[in-house]
């Protein structure tokens, strides 16, 4: 009896399985973009994928693993994105829902998507070194958020990132969920940095000195090409409540500082929540999918921002 008892226990725990296995597979958790290491750069993307993500958006990586059409590369491009996780656009956008994609469509423009999740500046600016991308005559639009000053040259492990396909959706599903609690831990939003005293530790003042000196370096060597280098800085939603609530919070003060050291160093800076009419101000939420990722509305009121600022 207690041998049939477990053999009862043991089949129904497989039928679960199953069924869990099969229920992720149909929203898509066994398609999930693979990573590869770099000492130079931390990580990227393995490059010429192409599937339809969990949120049957097309994600499409070049040969080098850069977010555009596979036929634009270096020699036919003159407009670069960089960035992290807000610029490279996730899951919840296709390709052609991305603000470069938008952007680089109206000027009628070939373009390269340099950009991946966690990414920080050093992760970026060693990614254009080590492939040498300086091109002659062409603009540069890095989007960052704060936390992108903080995170220093960041490597695949600290983010639990896929270095290959799994065969089972539910270990995808659950190195994913791993994934989102360690991104969690080493996220802070703009009104927590009070709180949150890894922001204020010596370490962390060191690695935002590094990046801005890392930014000022990369500014030189493109004004010495006659190129042009625009910093975007991408407000989290946390930082829009604070404005409509006209609550003065800590975190805005350290995000002031940072924008100014940018100015006071020369780097063409546009700060996007300046641009938000009040419209946009009141139906913030549409515009983002959590804290600091984007929606598609989100994509397309950057894309209506960044191109008429620059390019109208």
């Amino acid at each position: 009896m207690k041998k049939k008892n477990l053999i009862i226990i043991l089949v129904s725990i497989l039928i679960s399985l199953i069924s869990v296995e099969v229920t992720l597979r149909f929203f898509g958790f066994n398609k999930l973009t693979i990573y590869y290491s770099s000492n130079y750069y931390g990580y990227y993307h393995e490059p010429n994928q192409k599937f339809l993500s969990r949120f049957n958006k097309l994600i499409s990586l070049d040969n080098l693993g850069n977010r555009n059409p596979t036929n634009f590369n270096f020699n036919n491009s003159d407009l670069f994105f960089l960035g992290d996780s807000v610029t490279y656009g996730g899951s919840v956008v296709s390709n052609e829902e991305t603000f470069a994609y938008l952007i680089a469509n109206k000027l009628g423009k070939n373009y390269l998507n340099i950009s991946a999740n966690g990414w920080g500046i050093p992760n970026m600016i060693n990614f254009i070194d080590f492939h040498n991308i300086y091109k002659k005559n062409s603009d540069y639009i890095l989007t960052c958020i704060v936390d992108c000053f903080t995170r220093n040259l960041r490597k695949s492990e600290q983010n639990l990132f896929f270095k290959k396909k799994d065969k089972f959706a539910l270990v995808s599903f659950f190195k994913l969920s791993l994934f989102k609690l360690n991104e969690k831990n080493y996220s802070a939003s703009e009104d927590g940095y009070e709180q949150n005293k890894k922001f204020i530790k010596k370490d962390n003042e060191t690695t935002i000195k590094y990046s801005i000196e890392q930014l000022v370096l990369l500014n030189e060597k493109l004004k010495d090409i006659n190129s042009r280098l625009i910093f975007v800085y991408s407000p989290n939603s946390d930082y829009i409540k604070s404005v409509l609530s006209k609550k003065d919070i800590q975190g805005n003060k350290n995000r002031t500082q940072l924008l100014n050291q940018i100015q006071l160093n020369n780097i063409e800076l546009i700060d996007i929540s300046k641009h938000f009419d009040q419209k946009t101000m009141n139906n913030f939420g549409r515009f983002y999918t959590d804290a600091v990722h984007l929606s598609k509305e989100g994509h397309y009121l950057y894309y209506e921002i960044i191109s008429k600022l620059l390019y109208d």
